[in-house]
């Protein structure tokens, strides 16, 4: 139906966060803090089974959907109104692979590996990683993929920075500035003295009404 009314489907399904339905029946990959307390929608990335768990789900939609370009795995709200500090698994498996972090590297950059790894595996499958950007973290030692589509949500996580137009001068052109000023208001206005309507006028220049005959 997409292909009949021509419409591009993005595919998504939004994780690591967000993920209430899939992790229903697979409690031991809920996110735990220090606590003890879990929170039943987001995936544990720290754990090798979050990695198959989303990759299968991409795999699926790739296979029901196989000429849409884009995978969306969405990627925000992982960490909202929350800390990577108040879950030490992060840490500890940073700590435990210095092959892949970086001196230097925090709790946020297994985010940002997370996405990448996942970027791989949907680039050798032929799609395009989409993610949205309020999860990235604002700081990381490990840099996000170039290749990533990240959407931005308006006024939520870091300000894009804006690029050069890489569209050529034919096509790509600024364009023109509108005008965000009410056009002035007309109206108009009969003499008390004579009677006399006289014709639209602009009413922040009411002073150049008529001129009545009988007043002189």
């Amino acid at each position: 139906m997409g292909q009949k009314y021509h419409i591009e489907l993005v595919l998504e399904v939004n994780s690591p966060g967000h993920m209430r339905p899939w992790l229903y029946d697979y409690p031991e990959l809920q996110l735990v803090n220090k606590s003890g307390n879990k929170k039943v929608e987001q995936l544990d990335i720290s754990k090798p089974e979050a990695f198959t768990m989303v990759t299968t789900l991409a795999d699926e939609y790739a296979a029901a959907f196989p000429d849409q370009p884009y995978w969306h795995m969405g990627g925000d709200e992982y960490m909202m109104g929350d800390s990577y500090a108040n879950y030490p698994q992060f840490a500890a498996f940073v700590a435990a692979n210095p092959a892949i972090f970086p001196v230097g590297s925090g709790p946020g950059d297994v985010f940002i590996w997370f996405m990448n790894k996942v970027n791989a595996h949907v680039k050798a499958n032929g799609k395009k990683l989409r993610i949205w950007n309020d999860g990235v973290p604002a700081v990381s030692t490990i840099p996000l993929d170039k290749d990533i589509v990240v959407e931005h949500w308006y006024n939520a996580g870091g300000t894009p920075s804006p690029r050069p137009c890489s569209m050529p001068a034919t096509t790509c052109r600024t364009p023109p500035r509108r005008s965000t000023s009410a056009a002035p208001a007309l109206t108009t206005s009969t003499c008390p003295t004579c009677g006399t309507q006289d014709g639209p006028q602009n009413v922040r220049r009411r002073h150049n009404r008529h001129r009545c005959p009988r007043q002189g």
